[in-house]
């Protein structure tokens, strides 16, 4: 599973591969944590993120990288 959160305005959202765009606001304190499918697509799908080596657990992105995820689905 995928989740977004903005710190700021409370929103929490979750995303599944093969689930349409969730809408929700990127500006301020936002973050995005992804295991599983979902870290994997992210993985195969997406340029230049960080990712820890040989880690398969939970990634958690913040700031730009988390906005370019949830702007680029």
């Amino acid at each position: 599973m995928l989740t977004f959160v903005n710190n700021d305005s409370g929103q929490t959202v979750s995303w599944s591969v093969g689930q349409p765009r969730p809408s929700i606001n990127t500006t301020g304190n936002f973050s995005c944590a992804a295991d599983s499918a979902e870290r994997k697509f992210i993985k195969d799908n997406f340029t230049g993120l960080p990712f820890r080596l040989n880690s398969t657990g939970v990634t958690i992105w913040r700031g730009d990288c988390a906005r370019f995820i949830a702007d680029n689905l």
